[in-house]
């Protein structure tokens, strides 16, 4: 007879009348610190005989390393240690990569920065100076600019605002004025910006042009479309869905043609392409998985 749900990591009960179709009472707090994703989806669980069972945000600890491996193994590169890293994304050219590092606490009140790292020659520098939580960097293609989510915390994630700055680092961001959503990719021509942002109950695939125009919607389902990427050479377009029950690659032509094919089969996160060689590469469970795009039309 109680609703439950999570209201900025702290999850709540109240009274539910059914029949009647309201809350009755006040909210009481059951548990804090209860693990959510950027949708607002808690980890938690009641069944029918009053076991509830939680899981609470991990504690952010500050000995996360950033390490360049080769296909060998071999590590080539490392950056520094006893910083809380979250997100890497490299330049194009590959030279310098821009870094979200996490203050230490509970991650759903943590604020972030991102960090523009020179790997030549070792050295960093502050690359974001809005108060917030600052995350998901996506370079440009040309290497000139930099998008990234803002918001207030990372409780406050899945109502980020987009902004685009210079890679150089002397201009003041900008704030992009199509809504929420967080950044993925770029187009080809460098003149929009993929989105991915709420849309109702489900998240879906958008396109913010840089220069103010319209956004206009570039993957919209009954289902959850995140992570999109474009190949190196624009004509495909993969992304993370869940229509099939859990999180998959899917990939189709770009511009679209009706086509898709389901990529992964066991899960998977952490979509990118490898500039080099168009081939697509995804997380399955405990590993790292490549794959090649064969006879292309």
């Amino acid at each position: 007879g109680h609703l439950l749900y999570q209201r900025e990591g702290q999850l709540y009960a109240q009274k539910l009348d059914v029949r009647e179709g309201r809350l009755t009472g006040d909210p009481v707090l059951v548990a804090q610190d209860v693990a959510f994703n950027n949708s607002s989806r808690a980890g938690f669980h009641a069944n029918d005989s009053g076991v509830l069972l939680f899981r609470t945000q991990i504690q952010t600890i500050g000995d996360a390393r950033v390490v360049w491996r080769s296909r060998d193994g071999n590590a080539e590169i490392e950056l520094d240690t006893n910083q809380a890293f979250a997100r890497v994304r490299l330049s194009p050219d590959g030279r310098r990569a821009v870094v979200q590092v996490n203050e230490p606490g509970v991650s759903a009140d943590i604020k972030s920065d991102l960090w523009m790292y020179d790997l030549s020659r070792g050295v960093r520098t502050r690359f974001t100076t809005e108060p917030g939580f600052e995350s998901a960097p996506v370079w440009s293609r040309d290497g000139r600019s930099v998008a990234y989510a803002l918001a207030d915390t990372q409780s406050f994630a899945g109502t980020s605002t987009v902004w685009i700055k210079s890679a150089g680092g002397t201009e003041p961001a900008k704030k992009m004025n199509q809504g929420n959503g967080t950044p993925r990719d770029w187009t080809l021509d460098g003149k929009a910006v993929m989105v991915s942002r709420r849309n109702q109950e489900n998240v879906d695939l958008w396109l913010y042009p840089i220069d103010g125009g319209t956004a206009r919607p570039l993957l919209t389902t009954a289902f959850n479309e995140t992570d999109g990427a474009f190949s190196p050479d624009g004509r495909w377009l993969a992304y993370l869905s869940n229509e099939s029950g859990g999180s998959d690659v899917y990939l189709q032509p770009y511009p679209p043609t009706g086509q898709k094919w389901r990529v992964s089969s066991t899960g998977a996160t952490g979509l990118r392409w490898i500039r080099e060689t168009d081939e697509l590469v995804f997380q399955s469970q405990k590993d790292l998985v490549v794959g090649t795009i064969k006879n292309q039309p």
